[in-house]
């Protein structure tokens, strides 16, 4: 099956509701960067470990956010992959690190470098 690339939206209010919903759920890919900002990280984040049976990570994360005192998209996105990395380590659970690394997602493969390039007991070939 050959997938079609879509153009994406011109603003973030121009993008069509069943995309968003796709986008939040971790469905698609953003097409450019308009969708990828339009893209709500709390409720993908959500969707993430419901979908890979992590609820009980979510509740710290959200906590995290909720303690930030300015939520740009780049402090949001740095909370939300040192959060999964926290619980991660806390967990031993390297198996969510490496299910976020082969997601759909092109935001959660974003949080998952984010991930390995933060952890500094990777070597170089491991990070690679």
């Amino acid at each position: 099956m050959i997938e079609i690339k879509r153009k994406g939206s011109r603003s973030i209010k121009e993008i069509p509701a069943t995309i968003l919903e796709q986008l939040n759920r971790g469905e698609i890919e953003s097409a450019n960067l308009v969708e990828f900002l339009g893209v709500d990280r709390k409720i993908l984040l959500e969707n993430l470990l419901m979908q890979c049976g992590r609820k009980k990570y979510l509740e710290p994360i959200l906590k995290r956010l909720d303690k930030l005192e300015k939520q740009t998209p780049k402090t949001v996105y740095e909370t939300i992959a040192m959060g999964i990395y926290e619980q991660i380590r806390a967990h031993h659970d390297s198996d969510l690190l490496f299910t976020i690394s082969r997601h759909r997602s092109d935001i959660v493969r974003c949080w998952a470098t984010y991930i390995i390039g933060k952890n500094t007991e990777l070597s170089v070939q491991q990070m690679l």
